[in-house]
């Protein structure tokens, strides 16, 4: 299945958190700031802002410039607050 079929799919959320830890050990997987987005999104999904500001965070330590990450990561401090 598909990124997309995940995301639309409430019973994969849950199995996709260890891949994606996966993923962020790995030491070729490119590029190093998807999984921690993707993660985030998870986090979303059931409404795991903090834990999904959290995986935003460390996305943009790697990789600062990812404006989509930066976008989201606002979007959610100001539902937040």
């Amino acid at each position: 299945m598909g990124w997309g079929g995940v995301m639309k799919d409430p019973t994969w959320l849950e199995e996709a958190i260890p891949w994606l830890r996966k993923a962020m050990e790995a030491k070729r997987y490119e590029p190093r700031h998807y999984p921690y987005i993707n993660l985030a999104r998870v986090y979303v999904k059931p409404g795991k802002l903090q834990e999904a500001v959290a995986e935003l965070t460390r996305a943009l330590d790697i990789e600062p410039t990812y404006v989509a990450a930066r976008k989201e990561l606002h979007r959610l401090l100001g539902v937040l607050n």
